[in-house]
């Protein structure tokens, strides 16, 4: 089983460590012997329905929690990103597009 923790990162060894014992302990009867992948994907490449998350502690970081959804006033469209300007990021998106492999949004299961 797989966890992508995307929540504010974690401070300190003691908040990751709790948070591992609680993911642990709700999931064992579901792991059993399977095991469990934790991740942490860092802020700076979160993107919520296609657009990047205000900063938190902002207007627009605020108007995306009490409304609970994203706007585009508050966040960066895709195309907006910085990087993905590079000419090199722009072939490699090209050609991702026109892969038949390509798979938009496909879940990583573990066994």
């Amino acid at each position: 089983m797989t966890i992508d923790q995307i929540a504010r990162a974690m401070g300190s060894d003691a908040e990751q460590q709790q948070f591992l014992a609680g993911c642990t302990r709700i999931l064992q009867p579901y792991l059993a012997a399977r095991g469990l992948h934790v991740g942490e994907t860092p802020f700076s490449l979160w993107t919520i329905e296609g657009l990047k998350p205000p900063l938190p502690g902002t207007a627009a970081g605020e108007k995306w929690r009490s409304e609970n959804r994203p706007s585009v006033c508050g966040g960066a469209a895709l195309a907006e990103f910085p990087m993905l300007k590079s000419d090199d990021e722009r072939r490699f998106l090209s050609s991702l597009k026109q892969s038949r492999h390509h798979r938009v949004g496909a879940a990583r299961v573990t066994r």
